[in-house]
C-alpha cells in the first residue's frame, strides 16, 4: 500500500490525521498545522499557521476549516505549499481541530 491509499484508509475510517510542523514565515519562526477527517459524511481539511511571537494573542495568519464532498475534492484543493499530504499520519491522544465546527462544504 503506497503513503496515498494509507492516508485514505485511515480518513475513510475516520480517524483524524494531521501533522504540525515549525516553520519561518518573515523570517520568524511560526508553527504549521494541517489535519484531515471524514465526519458525517464530509471531508475535513484543517489548516492554521501563527508566528510563534503571536501565540498568546492566537493572533493567526491561517485559521481555515473547509470541508468538501470527497476524497478526491479534497485532494484537488489541498494545498501543495503545506505538509505533503503523505506526511499526514494518525494523531495519538490529541486532536489539531474539532470536526463539529461550522465550515463552508465546497462541491
Amino acid at each position: 500500500m503506497n503513503s496515498l491509499d494509507k492516508v485514505r484508509s485511515w480518513v475513510e475510517m475516520g480517524k483524524q490525521i494531521g501533522k504540525a510542523v515549525r516553520c519561518e514565515r518573515g523570517e520568524q519562526p511560526a508553527w504549521l498545522s494541517v489535519g484531515i477527517q471524514k465526519w458525517e459524511g464530509t471531508y475535513k481539511l484543517y489548516i492554521s499557521e501563527i508566528r510563534e511571537a503571536d501565540m498568546t494573542a492566537e493572533k493567526f495568519i491561517r485559521n481555515d476549516l473547509l470541508s468538501y464532498a470527497s476524497f478526491e475534492k479534497l485532494l484537488d484543493a489541498y494545498p501543495g505549499q503545506t505538509v505533503p499530504i503523505e506526511e499526514l499520519a494518525p494523531l495519538k491522544g490529541q486532536r489539531l481541530f474539532n470536526p463539529r465546527f461550522k465550515d463552508y462544504l465546497y462541491e
